[in-house]
């Protein structure tokens, strides 16, 4: 799984963004707290993954799509599965771990997206 940077999920095909949301849904029902250094998303706080997650949705209702709206709930791990129990931090300082973790940059993935 890519991670596109919060700016470009506007920008996203619809394919890659329903992607990138079944992808999430299934990082936040598997256990968590085990990063590598071939995971990204594993080397996130839980609160910054759920915070990413939440403008992947939005923008997907943004395209009118239909989204299960308990997937904006924090502790929400799917159908099944216990809640999380993690804390939640505040957004602010999401966006700067989402960027350190991201492996490309932003002007090449514009370019990917040919914008």
């Amino acid at each position: 799984m890519r991670l596109w940077h919060p700016q470009l999920l506007q920008n996203l095909p619809g394919k890659k963004l329903a992607a990138l949301h079944a992808a999430i849904c299934r990082i936040r029902s598997r256990p968590w707290g085990k990063p590598t250094a071939k995971t990204w998303y594993y080397n996130l706080s839980w609160g910054c993954l759920c915070w990413y997650h939440s403008l992947v949705i939005r923008e997907m209702q943004s395209r009118g799509w239909s989204v299960f709206v308990r997937w904006l709930e924090y502790s929400y791990r799917g159908n099944g599965r216990e809640p999380s129990t993690a804390e939640y931090g505040k957004e602010r300082g999401h966006l700067k771990e989402l960027e350190a973790l991201s492996f490309d940059s932003l002007e090449r993935q514009k370019a990917a997206l040919k914008l």
